[in-house]
């Protein structure tokens, strides 16, 4: 049985979190890497007995189901330690997928069926294997595959060739785990506590990076970062706690993760992220971290917190983290298998965000000292996410004491909902160039963030990648026009309004005149001013509205208040913008408006209440 989750309710948007019931405990998991096939993945159940099955499932995400076909579930003689498909994001190679367990299989995965296409045996002396307790295929060089044992050993495989390249006695006891860091390094943990890389070239040593601090306390697992190989992190047997290493300073941690309340069962690092990493554990919590400031071994200030939790039904036994939907996270727990959209973008950088949020309190607290009747309505949006976080917050001002007034939204964070990872160059440059705070109509922000969505879509596009759902214009835009705001704090003002009049409000202006409402130069944008003021020219007293200008006649020159664009502003957004202008520009004529900033409504005078003074887009 497969199914979207239920606690999704805004409209057609897609659900953040899917569900499959295997009729059996599920343990192995691992994604397709194949771009045409990016939901799918490969689930093993744990069956305490000989005969266990392994499931090869697909989301279809337009009808929001998983679907399994019977064709593509095959039995496996015990359960299956580990399940991999080969890492072939480009399609150039056969379909394969790999297990261990008592053997080391090889599966074809075609169009009518998995069929076994080798059984490997890394035992000369004997038809028997010592059973296999993990593996890990080389990314750079998919025919090497290498398998960890509990006969001590480590195996490298020529899969192409189906024999052995290499066979290491790796530890003192038992290996439960092996993770490749490159070409011909590989690392590996074992019952004796030890963390071991192993470079191919020099077969006779191997450096240990790490040893647990009890005597022979095993660690469990290992995640080596495919985006900067100076790390990897480590499970000990029976620990709440994540251990993470620097390879430049072997046998002293970087940093350990302590959030867990009960041992932790697997990890997995970011394969598009170099500091962001997943755990999960019998707690039944799945968490995400930020190491970016991690800087040196034994950093005892770094005492991190989760940037994203989520709670799951029962222990988490398995997690892994897809290469070519690098928003999605899938877990096992149970005889459940999910996968969990896990949107980084909104989480990269909290302290700026804090700010950010402060900032906003500080502008609602000035609005609400303000002596005028305004309705002042703060929403926070729920944003329906399996991984909770910060919600969604800005303010929704009612100018105007009465239902006809005009409204305006402020945002504090706006630039980072629109933010991607894996960006192009040029979608980057239209990041750099917009404002990152919001302060202006319903109607100016429509366009805008319907010209960045699709901007966004072609960045996806060209990197191969499908634009998910909440990425796109209308659920995007749902956090700001929204059907209902939940847990809305009206200020004690005449005027008390929902924001459910918002789905209905005036028709949008030009793309133009939506930029021109954000472009304020009054609105700094952190890092990087794409819009600059020379700080001789001075700036407008308190209390004094902006003078508004269209982008199209910034592009040409035009420095009637003060600003000097840089010349991406005429390449990118000045031009996509005034294209669909003109396309608007014979339909209706353009607004007269001006646009007012978060300065002026920190800075503004009790008798001079800004937003008062401002004619909104749209205000009749």
């Amino acid at each position: 049985m497969a199914a979207a989750d239920p606690g999704s309710h805004i409209g057609e948007r897609r659900a953040e979190i899917y569900t499959y019931e295997s009729q059996n405990p599920v343990y192995a998991l691992n994604w397709s890497n194949r771009r045409d096939k990016k939901f799918r993945l490969a689930v093993g159940s744990f069956i305490e007995e000989y005969e266990n099955y392994v499931e090869i499932i697909t989301l279809d995400d337009e009808a929001g189901t998983f679907s399994s076909d019977p064709k593509f579930t095959f039995q496996h003689p015990h359960a299956a330690t580990k399940v991999m498909f080969i890492p072939d994001k480009d399609c150039t190679r056969p379909d394969l997928l790999a297990t261990t367990g008592d053997f080391l299989r090889i599966w074809h995965v075609g169009k009518d069926g998995v069929q076994l296409q080798k059984l490997l045996n890394n035992n000369k002396n004997s038809e028997f294997c010592a059973p296999l307790t993990s593996f890990d295929w080389n990314e750079t060089d998919p025919k090497r595959l290498g398998t960890s044992s509990i006969d001590t050993t480590c195996t490298i495989w020529d899969i192409e060739k189906g024999v052995v390249d290499t066979q290491l006695i790796a530890h003192d006891r038992e290996v439960y785990d092996i993770a490749w860091g490159g070409v011909g390094v590989f690392a590996s943990v074992s019952a004796d506590g030890s963390v071991r890389v192993f470079d191919l070239r020099d077969k006779e040593h191997s450096t240990i990076i790490y040893e647990s601090p009890q005597p022979n306390q095993p660690l469990l697992r290992l995640g080596w970062n495919k985006q900067d190989p100076r790390y990897m992190a480590t499970l000990l047997l029976d620990c709440s706690k994540v251990v993470v290493l620097d390879i430049r300073f072997p046998t002293l941690p970087v940093a350990e993760l302590q959030r867990h309340t009960a041992p932790v069962n697997t990890l997995a690092w970011a394969p598009h992220s170099s500091c962001h990493i997943c755990t999960a554990g019998d707690d039944a919590q799945a968490l995400i971290w930020d190491l970016s400031s991690m800087s040196q071994p034994l950093d005892q200030d770094l005492d991190a917190d989760p940037i994203l939790a989520y709670s799951a039904g029962a222990e988490v036994n398995q997690l892994q983290w897809s290469t070519t939907q690098p928003d999605w996270v899938a877990i096992c727990f149970a005889n459940k298998t999910q996968i969990l959209r896990a949107d980084l973008t909104a989480s990269q950088s909290l302290l700026a965000t804090a700010k950010a949020l402060a900032r906003l309190q500080a502008v609602k607290d000035r609005l609400s000292h303000l002596a005028t009747p305004h309705a002042l309505i703060e929403g926070r949006l729920l944003r329906d996410a399996c991984f909770h976080n910060l919600s969604h917050e800005f303010l929704l001002v009612a100018a105007g004491s009465d239902v006809h007034g005009s409204e305006v939204i402020i945002d504090t964070t706006f630039r980072e909902q629109f933010t991607i990872p894996q960006a192009t160059e040029h979608y980057q440059e239209l990041i750099r160039m917009l404002p990152a705070e919001f302060v202006g109509s319903p109607a100016r922000l429509v366009p805008l963030a319907q010209l960045l969505c699709a901007e966004m879509g072609a960045s996806f596009l060209s990197r191969g990648l499908t634009c998910p759902p909440w990425r796109q214009a209308k659920s995007l835009l749902s956090k700001w026009l929204p059907s209902k705001v939940r847990d809305v704090d009206v200020s004690s003002c005449s005027a008390k309004r929902s924001s459910a009049s918002l789905v209905s409000g005036s028709s949008p202006s030009s793309p133009v005149s939506a930029l021109s409402a954000v472009a304020s130069p009054y609105v700094r944008v952190a890092g990087h001013n794409a819009f600059a003021r020379d700080s001789s020219e001075g700036s407008s007293p308190p209390g004094e509205v902006a003078s508004p200008f269209a982008l199209a006649e910034v592009a040409d020159g035009c420095e009637a208040v003060g600003l000097r664009p840089r010349q991406r502003s005429r390449s990118l957004l000045s031009n996509k913008m005034a294209e669909q202008e003109a396309d608007q520009a014979a339909k209706a004529p353009q607004e007269s408006s001006k646009a007012v900033s978060v300065e002026q409504i920190l800075a503004a005078s009790d008798e001079q209440p800004p937003i008062r003074r401002v004619k909104m887009a749209g205000a009749k």
